[in-house]
């Protein structure tokens, strides 16, 4: 097939790391228009900073209202998925 290898995706509660470089690519979407919700530099940094909190109070078993999950394909992340309860 072309040297295409299909690899099992791994799911697991997104790190710091995994929120603070979805964040970057947010703050890139969103400088080049591609959508609306998160306008500024600083809206992008709140917003996973909400993200990690949740995580963290999920972590240490405290209810949250959100939930973000890492998708990755041989260690590397590749997409991330947040729930909202």
């Amino acid at each position: 097939m072309g040297g295409v290898q299909y690899v099992e995706p791994e799911i697991s509660q997104a790190s710091r790391v995994e929120i603070d470089d979805f964040s970057e690519l947010l703050q890139c979407e969103a400088s080049r228009g591609h959508f609306t919700g998160l306008k500024s530099n600083t809206m992008v940094t709140q917003y996973a900073s909400e993200l990690q909190s949740a995580n963290d109070a999920l972590s240490s078993g405290k209810p949250a209202m959100v939930m973000t999950y890492a998708i990755k394909a041989q260690g590397q992340a590749i997409g991330l998925c947040v729930l909202r309860a």
